[in-house]
């Protein structure tokens, strides 16, 4: 399943990745839209992961929620902050 998915998301990067080659107008918003993105997947992945595991990583559950917070401010700041 966890190959599956890291084949599905290799492949929409590389997708992403064209995109961005080939539109340098707006590959900056898209970057950026990306990277938090990633970031708060990132954080999500570390918060279902330390909830999962016993004893309760407190450390990695408060990591997670900061990356979780980090990539959800620079999705939306890099959505509302940008014109062209």
């Amino acid at each position: 399943m966890l190959k599956k998915v890291s084949i599905i998301a290799g492949i929409i990067l590389i997708l992403l990745g064209i995109f961005l080659i080939a539109d340098p107008y707006t590959s900056a918003f898209t970057l950026g839209w990306l990277v938090g993105l990633l970031l708060a997947l990132a954080g999500l992945n570390i918060c279902i992961f330390s909830f999962s595991c016993t004893p309760k990583p407190v450390l990695a559950i408060i990591l997670g929620i900061l990356i979780l917070i980090c990539g959800l401010g620079i999705l939306f700041d890099s959505v509302g902050g940008y014109q062209l």
